[in-house]
């Protein structure tokens, strides 16, 4: 009796091999669908961003900097009257946007090229934008975070009272950092000690630029500070903020003419004179002779003791010659 073999159907090859290939299109599809999901979630984690906004400000930062942005908003909140006022300016105005960078890299491109590693923030005109480093970022700063947001701060508020293009870089800077507080006492000491070395800037090489290195770009600020004050001390708060006002429409040079009666030549040559004559060119010459006398004096003290040393020396040698002679 024969056997009946177990009928088996077996897809025939020209059915077989597209079957697969949709198979392996939709698991390739699914694998691809998840990849893309999971990338998404940790591209968000890596750059997740929040927003914080208040009454004069809204803050845009990375998530790990939320420390830094809640003080940046504190700064703003508490100096923003005091600002306003210093330069004249309408305390009423609208809000600024404040960035806080999330790496180097960003930082860099949202100020235009800015690589000096020391700077924490730069007030980005128009637009009333601010962008700050987080602490993380800044090994060496020259000021700290709340000296940075009250600065730029302030230059927001000038840019608001004047045409930017018609304040030099030196009294921009100079603003910035006689309302903010920054270098005070360094700042004088910084100044002298340029004077004795012959190394002051003149202040028309500061209009556009300041120097790159962090010791030349101190200087600068350092000067911007002190010739900013003398204006001040020269023509007082009021006079000082028309001169602001008036820049909204004339040039620096007509605008000194106009309100100073003076040149940016004979401001230079006053504000020198001025500093020339200060409390701390005084002391620091005062200690850089001291230094020198004292230094004279020690190496008039090791010479004179060597030559004694010499002479006993050969003295010793002669009696011990005459010894042997005898």
């Amino acid at each position: 009796m024969g056997s009946k073999a177990a009928a088996v159907i077996l897809p025939s090859a020209s059915w077989t091999k597209p079957m697969f290939r949709s198979w392996f299109v939709e698991a390739l599809s699914i694998a691809s669908i998840l990849a893309l999901l999971l990338g998404t979630v940790l591209t968000q984690e890596t750059v997740a961003a929040d927003m914080m906004k208040g009454t004069h400000y809204t803050i845009e930062f990375d998530t790990r900097d939320r420390a830094t942005a809640e003080q940046v908003g504190e700064v703003i909140d508490s100096s923003w009257n005091g600002v306003a006022r210093a330069v004249g300016a309408d305390v009423e105005s609208s809000p600024v946007r404040v960035i806080v960078a999330r790496s180097l890299d960003e930082f860099r491109e949202l100020t235009g090229g800015q690589t000096e590693r020391w700077i924490l923030g730069v007030a980005v005109h128009p637009g009333s934008l601010i962008i700050v480093k987080p602490p993380r970022l800044v090994p060496n700063p020259l000021t700290n975070l709340e000296e940075t947001v009250k600065h730029e701060l302030t230059h927001v508020m000038l840019a608001r009272v004047s045409n930017p293009e018609n304040v030099p870089r030196w009294l921009n800077e100079g603003i910035a950092m006689r309302v903010s507080g920054e270098m005070r006492t360094k700042a004088d000491w910084m100044i002298a000690g340029a004077i004795v070395r012959g190394a002051l800037i003149p202040i028309d090489k500061l209009d556009e630029r300041f120097p790159a290195s962090h010791e030349g770009a101190s200087l600068a600020y350092a000067e911007s500070l002190s010739v900013v004050d003398y204006l001040a001390d020269t023509c007082g708060q009021e006079g000082l903020q028309k001169l602001l006002r008036s820049l909204q429409h004339e040039s620096f040079d007509n605008a000194l003419a106009t309100n100073l009666r003076l040149d940016i030549y004979t401001l230079s040559e006053r504000w020198v004179r001025s500093v020339r004559i200060s409390p701390y060119v005084i002391t620091f010459v005062a200690s850089f002779i001291a230094f020198w006398i004292m230094t004279a004096l020690v190496i008039i003290g090791f010479v004179r003791k060597r030559r004694l040393g010499l002479r006993k020396k050969r003295e010793w040698e002669l009696e011990e010659t005459l010894r042997e002679d005898l």
